[in-house]
């Protein structure tokens, strides 16, 4: 059941929320708990998990992006907004290439964005403090390969409790579920890539960066004014405004990554 609905080359982001959610066990990353929208739709999932897991946590689950396609290059248009959004694109690729990182603008590019290198399953909570450079993930001292500190911003740390996260994660494709669902073919990290280092290395350098300078209660504030324009206006009277908030998110944050 699994390898049919695997995803050779995820097109978009159902896709790839569908790649990560096998990937991964139908679990957050991090909180290890189960995917509702998955146990609600999948029969054999359920009936695995009511046997094996019944008391197992549930949460709502997102495909969360390490690198989001608002920064992908293969943004195209002509539109103000589509035009921002190719310029702030360009930014970020320019400063990422100076840093030494000049293959990522490739590996990410047009679809490429929604590759499983690129994206993790979180709680949609989580989700929300990622976007929000609230949350992210810093390599281990011990070299143990895809094994993290998990970091938590001071505004979140005071609340982070409740979820009684841990303070490490070590990231492995989940064989559990594969062996109730489909034990006659597994899958490994070979057909299902776990996050990119190299790419949660680059997040957890602008999440600290952010939050040295200050920066990240300025991007709080334009992520909840941005939420606040229901609809970016066709016309572009909405561009200047989209312009100022990418271009903080690009070039303040990025400026100093190579050097964290």
């Amino acid at each position: 059941m699994i390898k049919t609905t695997l995803v050779q080359y995820p097109k978009n982001h159902n896709e790839a929320k569908s790649n990560a959610l096998i990937r991964d066990g139908f679990r957050c990353m991090v909180t290890r708990k189960l995917d509702l929208e998955s146990l609600a739709e999948m029969k054999d999932l359920r009936a695995a998990v009511q046997k094996e897991w019944p008391n197992d946590p549930l949460t709502s689950t997102q495909c969360a992006h390490i690198f989001p396609k608002l920064t992908n290059s293969g943004i195209s248009g002509t539109t103000p907004v589509e035009l921002q959004k190719l310029e702030c694109a360009a930014s970020l690729w320019a400063i990422l290439e100076r840093f030494g990182y000049s293959d990522i603008s490739q590996e990410l590019n047009g679809q490429h964005v929604h590759q499983l290198g690129n994206v993790l399953t979180l709680d949609i909570t989580l989700h929300d403090w990622m976007d929000k450079l609230a949350l992210w993930f810093e390599k281990a001292p011990d070299g143990v390969p895809n094994h993290y500190n998990i970091k938590i911003s001071r505004k979140y740390g005071m609340v982070a409790s409740m979820y009684k996260l841990p303070e490490d994660v070590t990231f492995t494709v989940d064989q559990i579920i594969q062996r109730r669902l489909n034990p006659e073919s597994l899958l490994t990290e070979l057909d299902l890539p776990l996050p990119n280092p190299t790419y949660l290395h680059i997040h957890a350098s602008v999440c600290r960066v952010a939050h040295m300078s200050g920066a990240a209660d300025y991007i709080d504030f334009i992520s909840r004014a941005m939420e606040q324009l229901d609809v970016l206006a066709e016309d572009g009277s909405s561009a200047d405004f989209l312009a100022g908030a990418l271009s903080f998110f690009t070039t303040s944050p990025y400026v100093v990554t190579g050097s964290v």
